[in-house]
Order: structure tokens, then sequence, then C-alpha cells
């Protein structure tokens, strides 16, 4: 017995040094990331390691930023007029799959080559937005801001998109409010759960957020204990907690029920640093915030950088 409590003191102590050295790790990681000048962010996404990947809404650029040390390349250049959103990297694949904004397209790059490999046109409208993205075991989705609907695009086994990729539109319905004169948009952050079968949208004017039945787009209002300030942007979801990247320099920390029909909202996080975030992406302990700046004077010179809070 006495061997056996020796072991299992030595392996908390091991645990608890592991612990220690990943938190210092951590210390040393900066708090404010460089983009390049003048890029105008708008996604972020999370590639192998130490990688992120950060999109820019002004010129569809794709910038690969190492989080670590602050370097980082292009993976994909400015292509006017091709505008980039929302992102969000499949690891089964190491397919990054971009929101195309007005022109109603998908990007697929494939970050191992660093090459564009698929363009999915996913509507025709004219007035389509699609703006964010969530991946699911099955299927990849795609919040749209300025029409009452969603997309899905459908993966075979191991997230393998099909050789003739598809999609489907899905019109949102139940009690979806949707605000056609919205300056800023309705569905913009969107994630999707564990099993695939529920989406959360937040929608911008309306500062709402829906969980949604990711099969037939019913939306049921999903209730926060307080009030939120409207201009929700990107969502991170990190098991049974909702982070909501508000415009308003906020970042919402919400604890959800196990329905999705309720949430609790357990803190409001700041920082100095934030300057109308946009969305966010997770890496261990941290979330990365994206600036967007949407008030400050947009020149070529105009910095950008991402701010890393403790989550």
């Amino acid at each position: 017995m006495r061997i056996a409590l020796l072991r299992t003191f030595a392996l908390l102590v091991l645990s608890v040094l592991s612990l220690a050295w990943a938190s210092a790790q951590a210390e040393d990681w900066p708090d404010r990331v460089p983009l390049p000048n003048g890029f105008r962010p708008e996604g972020i996404a999370l590639g192998y390691g130490t990688t992120a990947y950060v999109g820019s809404v002004g010129s569809g650029a794709i910038y690969a930023v190492n989080l670590r040390t602050g370097e980082g390349a292009m993976l994909e250049e400015a292509q006017p007029p091709q505008s980039v959103l929302g992102m969000m990297m499949d690891p089964r694949t190491g397919y990054l799959y971009v929101a195309g904004s007005t022109s109603g397209n998908v990007l697929v790059y494939d970050v191992h080559s660093n090459e564009l490999v698929r363009e999915i046109q996913v509507s025709t409208d004219p007035n389509a937005l699609v703006n964010d993205v969530a991946v699911a075991w099955d299927a990849v989705y795609f919040s749209e801001s300025h029409l009452p609907v969603y997309y899905k695009v459908p993966l075979e086994a191991g997230g393998k998109l099909p050789d003739v990729a598809t999609s489907e539109t899905i019109t949102l319905s139940g009690e979806f409010e949707f605000l056609p004169d919205a300056p800023n948009g309705n569905s913009n952050g969107i994630v999707v759960s564990p099993d695939g079968k529920k989406l959360i949208l937040s929608t911008t004017d309306a500062g709402k957020l829906y969980t949604v039945d990711a099969a037939s787009g019913e939306a049921t209002l999903l209730q926060v204990d307080e009030e939120l300030e409207i201009y929700h942007d990107g969502l991170v979801l990190v098991g049974p907690t909702l982070y909501v990247i508000n415009y308003n320099d906020a970042v919402y920390q919400i604890a959800l029920a196990p329905d999705w029909t309720t949430g609790t909202l357990q803190r409001t996080i700041t920082d100095p640093s934030f300057e109308a975030p946009a969305t966010a992406a997770r890496r261990g302990n941290s979330l990365y915030v994206v600036n967007a700046r949407w008030d400050a004077e947009q020149t070529p010179e105009t910095q950008f950088w991402l701010t890393r809070v403790r989550r």
C-alpha cells in the first residue's frame, strides 16, 4: 500500500509540474500578434501546430501567422474583387474552408500544399453574403447575413469532399427573426454541436442567439439570463461554453444548458487592446481575438493585430 501511495504521489507531482510547465510556456507567448498593415482582417482559423490563418475582408488575402513568434507569410495574395470572411480548418484533411462574402462562394484551401483546391458556389443570389463557417463530422455549414438561410456542404467519411461537391440551402424558420433592412446584417457567427445535429447562430443588428435544428432550419431563441449588447459577430464553442464576440470590445462567456435553449452569462471578457473585434479562435486556454477596427481610418498603413486573452 505504501508503494502504491508513493507512486500515486509521484504521478501527482509530475502532473502538477507538467501543468506548471505548460502554463509557463503559454505565458511566453505574446498577447498581441501583429498582422500586416492595411490588411483589414475579419476571419481566423487555427491550423496545425502554432499556425493560425487570418483572412482579409478588404482584399481576399489569407495570412498564415505563427502565434508564438508573430512571423507570417501569405497563403493567398490579394485577389480582388474576392473578399473573405469566416474560416475554419478541418484537421482531418487540412482543408481550410473560407466564406466568400458577397461572391456567394466558398473557397477551400489545402494547407499542406497552400493551394486552392475547390471553389463551391453556394448562392447565385446577388444579395447573398456568405459570412462564417462551422465544420461538422459530415458537413460544413455557412451562415448567410443578407438572406434568411444558411448553407450546407456535405462531406464523405473522414471529412473528404466529394469529387463533385454540392451545397444545400436551408431556410431558417420557427422563432428566427429576419430583419430585411438590417444595415450590418442578420446571421453572423455559427457553431455546430459535436453530433452535428444542432447549430447556434448569432445575429448582428438584432443581437440575438438562436439554436437551430441543422437538418430542418427550425430555430429557437436561445435565452441568456442577462441582456447582451447588440452587434454580435463570431462564435467560439468549447464544450458547454459559448463565447460570443461583440463589436463593442467585448467577448461574452456563456454557460449553455444541455439542450442549448438557455444560457448563463458567466463573465464579460474585455481587454485594452480590443478594437472592434470581429471573431476569435481558441487554442488551449487562450482566445485569439481578431481586431477588425471597423471605425479606424482604413489606409495602407493602418495597423492590425490579434489579441490573446485567457478564457
